[in-house]
């Protein structure tokens, strides 16, 4: 997008008008508090806060951020106590509004260099994106990052709780399904840009829960009554087909559009509750439904490392990557043409 587009866009959001990053004009607005977008000459953007002076902050994204990239930007001055609600919808709309951004947080996307892609490469995430399971097939046989022995000693009695369950190896399946299509190269980046907790939370049902950044992506539990239970996210654009829809709705599963405050699942996004273990593993087996958490789980690991590296089960990732038969295959689930709640679920085609 051009400087001058982006430069229409500053203005119907109430910024004032571009000004060149100069010291001159930087100088005029010393101490101003609020918000700025800095345009790079890629056409690209970055939208930020101050609560003092917004000079400051365009400086030291000059000089230690962008460079001699940044070529111009814009502000708009604010009393509101709290400006993080205001930046949010400011990083929103400009994704709406076809901009790319260089924001980590807030984000659905990030633009511009992320520390996943001194793991993984930029041509494989690209390659990953457009078929996960290809490219995680040809990483199957690399080697797991190094892991501290204390950390395995800690959590082997979680894990061999599991493994105890009669229903642990469908289990461990349901994972390998999840990890080996919607998460990029699982095998190279476990244990530092994805984790896998077992039964994380004491009291709570559940089982295991794997995560990025600081958001859980998979959650499976086990209700009162003994059912098994899982949420997961995804993009919604991906299940949006109404195959998929028509699907979903004979399995009765629940979709929500949602926001539960994890700032790192910013963008489109929706989760797609599950109740029942076979509805999981059929669920599972859906191309849409893959693809749309692939999309978006890539999305969340570009953002940081995970935060719940200190939880990781070892045990339980490598039983999970390590299983080469999975009783799942991939895809689709179809529906009959009229379909009812007494006949069987769809067949795998």
């Amino acid at each position: 997008m051009s400087d001058t587009e982006l430069g229409r866009w500053a203005l119907s959001k109430g910024y004032r008008p571009r000004a060149p990053f100069t010291d001159v004009e930087l100088a005029k607005i010393r101490g101003l508090r609020g918000y700025y977008l800095v345009g790079v000459d890629d056409g690209s953007c970055y939208i930020g806060i101050s609560t003092n002076d917004v000079s400051a902050r365009l400086r030291s994204h000059r000089r230690e951020k962008f460079g001699g990239h940044a070529v111009s930007f814009w502000v708009m001055e604010s009393d509101v106590t709290d400006l993080r609600p205001g930046e949010k919808k400011l990083v929103e709309s400009a994704e709406a509004s076809g901009l790319l951004v260089h924001n980590i947080e807030w984000a659905s996307q990030i633009t511009g260099p992320s520390s996943l892609d001194v793991v993984v490469n930029v041509k494989t995430q690209k390659q990953w994106r457009a078929a996960p399971k290809i490219v995680n097939h040809k990483h199957r046989n690399s080697a797991l990052p190094d892991f501290s022995p204390s950390k395995l000693v800690a959590y082997q009695a979680k894990f061999d709780a599991l493994m105890a369950r009669p229903d642990a190896d469908r289990l461990v399946a349901v994972l390998a399904q999840y990890l080996n299509e919607t998460i990029c190269c699982p095998r190279e980046t476990e244990s530092t840009f994805w984790t896998v907790s077992c039964t994380p939370i004491q009291g709570s049902g559940r089982i295991f829960c794997v995560s990025a950044a600081m958001m859980e992506l998979f959650t499976v539990r086990e209700h009162a009554d003994g059912t098994i239970g899982a949420f997961f996210s995804v993009r919604p654009k991906f299940v949006a087909r109404t195959r998929t829809k028509r699907v979903m709705k004979y399995a009765k599963l629940r979709v929500s559009a949602w926001d539960h405050g994890y700032k790192d699942g910013a963008g489109e996004q929706a989760q797609i509750h599950v109740k029942g273990l076979d509805r999981l593993e059929r669920i599972l087996l859906n191309s849409d439904v893959l693809n749309g958490a692939a999309q978006f789980n890539l999305d969340i690991m570009r953002r940081r490392k995970s935060g719940y590296r200190a939880s990781h089960c070892r045990q339980l990732a490598e039983a999970a990557l390590d299983r080469r038969r999975l009783p799942l295959r991939v895809g689709h689930l179809t529906v009959p043409a009229s379909s009812t709640t007494s006949k069987p679920w769809p067949t795998r085609t």
